[in-house]
């Protein structure tokens, strides 16, 4: 779906949600898989699934490229880490 400036992709999960045990896992993913989406200017959301124990998740990236950076300092005085609402 695109938004004004920016590009969402929504995957959601309509199942019974992970299998216990396997939240550490799912945790570093998601820790990783935002800090990429945050280099990009981007953001990941963990948001509401439609049932109980769905999830869905929510990557969004801008339209417009982020001039290139030297820097993670300038980089984050280019990208505004978001929170993205359901």
């Amino acid at each position: 779906m695109i938004e004004a400036d920016e590009a969402r992709l929504t995957v959601r999960n309509s199942g019974l949600g992970p299998p216990q045990g396997a939240s550490e896992r799912i945790d570093v993913g998601l820790a990783i898989a935002t800090r990429i989406a945050q280099a990009h200017c981007g953001a990941l959301a963990v948001i509401d699934g439609e049932s109980p124990g769905a999830i869905a998740f929510r990557l969004s990236l801008p339209l417009s490229a982020p001039p290139p950076v030297r820097s993670v300092g300038q980089l984050s005085r280019l990208c505004s880490v978001r929170m993205l609402l359901p």
